[in-house]
């Protein structure tokens, strides 16, 4: 019986022992996963960042070449808004 209890015992570590190493396994097999999908998303937020940049620089470019084909277009709108502005807070004080 001593010995029955004993190889019993034993029984479980192995058993332990091998359930340790396969979920050590199925770890390091998730854990390669995951990282492969971090480093694609890391780069497709990437290429979508520079792609906003791209565009940004382009609307500013525009915008700029614009301002300074048609400056009296801004000045005229500037007057027009602060015209109106004041309107606004005349009115609200009255």
């Amino acid at each position: 019986m001593f010995m029955d209890r004993n190889q019993e015992a034993q029984k479980i570590r192995e058993e332990i022992g091998d359930l340790k190493r396969k979920l050590h396994d199925m770890y390091k097999d998730e854990e390669g996963t995951i990282s492969s999908k971090a480093r694609e998303y890391m780069q497709m937020m990437a290429d979508r960042k520079k792609w906003a940049m791209e565009k940004a620089k382009y609307g500013l470019k525009k915008t700029d070449e614009w301002a300074h084909e048609n400056p009296w277009k801004i000045v005229a709108g500037a007057l027009l808004m602060g015209l109106l502005t004041g309107l606004l807070i005349s009115r609200k004080r009255h």
